[in-house]
């Protein structure tokens, strides 16, 4: 009677911890030590996006010797917490085994991998051409005839060298809704001596940045005009 009640207890730990989103805790019971005291352990963890297709997992469990990862997508690990970068969307098992003696117990949730929304956040002035100046950015999409997704920011400040870099943030950052339908961005920096009207624009910088760039879900893309006379970060943000 006290094998089949502790077999009970065992499965309800396992089913309670599985496919839990928010993860709940399941204590199974583990061989006593040379007393004959008994020793709980309880394998759950715990988990959150903090990149594109990237996760940290943290291991809540206790009383196992030992634990190791499977992310559900043929590859593991045997540290206690972990960081895992998935290559592509979809569905995936994640389980985490505690080791306690001879006895294995799993963990087992399931975490659904989508594609981040993509949003440029701001940009960053390493190097401009020309002192006491204001300074603006425009984006453009690849479209010819007309541009579907772009922007033009404000006038900086008078910048000189001493103000360099100089960074803004935009109060909203840009989500690019556009993106699949084009191959590439391109990128101005203006310059002028008077904000009053565009015609006294004076172009510094035109350089594209790739599509193929963009999904590689870096913080920065920093472009330099060809005659390296300015230098322009642009700031991205996932969600």
């Amino acid at each position: 009677m006290k094998k089949l009640l502790l077999f009970a207890f065992v499965l309800m730990a396992v089913i309670g911890c599985k496919d839990s989103n928010p993860p709940t805790q399941g204590t199974n019971s583990r061989p006593g030590d040379n007393n004959g005291a008994s020793q709980s352990v309880t394998v759950d963890f715990s988990y959150q996006l903090t990149g594109p297709f990237m996760y940290s997992f943290t291991n809540t469990s206790q009383g196992a010797d030992s634990y190791k990862w499977d992310f559900g997508d043929g590859t593991w690990s045997n540290d206690r917490d972990a960081i895992h970068q998935y290559a592509s969307e979809g569905t995936y098992t994640v389980t985490l085994t505690g080791t306690a003696g001879n006895q294995k117990y799993d963990c087992r949730k399931k975490i659904t991998v989508k594609k981040p929304a993509i949003y440029i956040a701001g940009y960053k002035l390493y190097k401009i051409p020309y002192e006491n100046k204001y300074y603006k950015v425009a984006c453009e999409d690849d479209d010819w005839f007309s541009t579907e997704w772009g922007f033009t920011t404000a006038y900086t400040p008078l910048l000189d060298n001493s103000d360099i870099p100089y960074i803004k943030y935009f109060n909203t950052p840009l989500i690019m809704d556009k993106l699949d339908g084009d191959n590439y961005y391109t990128f101005y920096v203006y310059h002028t001596s008077n904000t009053s009207s565009t015609s006294g624009d004076t172009q510094c910088l035109k350089q594209k940045l790739q599509k193929t760039e963009i999904l590689k879900y870096k913080e920065e893309h920093v472009l330099t005009s060809d005659n390296g006379q300015t230098k322009i970060g642009i700031l991205m943000e996932y969600r």
